[in-house]
């Protein structure tokens, strides 16, 4: 019986850390934020059942296997570690699911088929204008950021493609993104 309750701590500190390393997954692209999101939700809310199921399972086992006074001690320190663990994943997750509360803003996306890739831009400035220009190359959803413009205001920035290179410009200053390799270019 034991055993099975085991199970229960190992379940709980593996979608823990699962739910800790969501600050250092790959930007998603925008359109599959939602299914990022629904994934760590279930695996938050399954982190919370399985807390309260070991927090109510601990006085059996704990008063089972030891004396009262550490019964007590054990029963505090589990719901405390378990709370702390929760707390974290917690914030960890909300940073991470929406790059804190003022993250970047999707102000354009343009397609590139022939290419197979995708270059997004976003208004990354909160109080000053600044844009990140990020691309996507291939199949799977994840970008990748190439340049962070402090001054460029997104919504102002023009594209132009010559054969493979497309490039953005904003007032004097322009960037070219080779989208064959997916690279920035620096001339």
């Amino acid at each position: 019986m034991l055993k099975i309750k085991f199970i229960y701590y190992i379940i709980f500190l593996i979608s823990s850390i699962i739910l800790g390393f969501v600050i250092i997954i790959p930007d998603i692209i925008p359109s599959w934020e939602i299914v990022q999101q629904a994934i760590f939700g279930l695996l938050y809310t399954i982190n919370i059942v399985l807390a309260y199921i070991i927090i109510r399972l601990s006085p059996t086992i704990f008063n089972n296997n030891l004396s009262k006074k550490h019964s007590y001690i054990l029963k505090s320190a589990t719901t405390v570690f378990l709370s702390l663990i929760l707390l974290f994943s917690f914030v960890a997750t909300s940073f991470g699911l929406g790059q804190g509360f003022m993250g970047p803003k999707l102000e354009k996306e343009i397609k590139y088929p022939d290419y197979k890739a995708t270059v997004y831009i976003f208004d990354a400035g909160f109080i000053d204008p600044a844009t990140s220009v990020k691309i996507k190359k291939g199949r799977l959803p994840f970008m990748k950021e190439l340049v962070f413009l402090g001054n460029w205001i997104p919504y102002q920035v023009e594209e132009t493609l010559n054969d493979s290179i497309v490039q953005f410009s904003y007032e004097n200053d322009t960037i070219g993104i080779d989208l064959k390799t997916g690279k920035l270019i620096t001339e």
